[in-house]
């Protein structure tokens, strides 16, 4: 069976009907010239069309936040797609962004903060098979190792994401808890010494 044509009015070509939108049915125009159509109106009323959505984002913004949400809500895997997407090709921008958040927002960055380290902490402590036994000098050493994340050395020790972090602590600022863990103190000497 053969799809019913449509002639479109601006280019003269006779194109199918799906290319032309459903809602126009009056509309003698495919979606290319569609297309071009509204760039071109854009271009020349792009300043009077964002003034206009301005205003009436100000009239109702719930309306706005609303339909944002609504729209998260359906489309959750592509907006996370498109988002790491953007983050993938300039992370310094998105770095920048949360920055500049922080250092605007000093309450609730330090909340977020909380919150997120209760969270990995609540997560972790399922999986901290050794919580309360004493810390042998390998875990110590993979507590020390900056090039590790809390979490990963929570998961590897089978410690609590709290404990990692105290024990970080203790490894990289106390010399007594740094040599129990066998690493050398910034700025000493790697060869024997008299």
């Amino acid at each position: 069976m053969t799809e019913p044509m449509r002639h479109c009015g601006k280019c003269g070509k006779d194109e199918p009907n799906v290319e032309f939108y459903p809602s126009f049915k009056h509309r003698h125009t495919c979606k290319g010239c569609h297309t071009i159509q509204r760039k071109a109106w854009r271009a020349a009323n792009g300043d009077e069309n964002r003034t206009a959505a301005r205003a009436s984002y100000k009239r109702d913004p719930e309306k706005y936040k609303k339909k944002k949400r609504d729209y998260y809500q359906e489309n959750r895997e592509k907006v996370a797609r498109q988002f790491s997407d953007r983050y993938k090709a300039d992370p310094d921008r998105f770095r920048g962004y949360a920055r500049r958040w922080r250092a605007d927002n000093p309450e609730k960055a330090a909340k977020v903060t909380r919150l997120s380290q209760q969270r990995l902490q609540d997560a972790s402590l399922d999986g901290a098979a050794r919580s309360g036994y004493e810390w042998t000098g390998w875990e110590m050493e993979i507590a020390g190792d900056t090039n590790r994340s809390l979490t990963e050395v929570a998961r590897v020790t089978g410690r609590t994401y709290a404990a990692s972090s105290r024990m970080r602590h203790k490894v990289l600022n106390d010399p007594k808890w740094m040599s129990a863990a066998g690493l050398r103190a910034a700025g000493t000497e790697t060869g024997e010494t008299s």
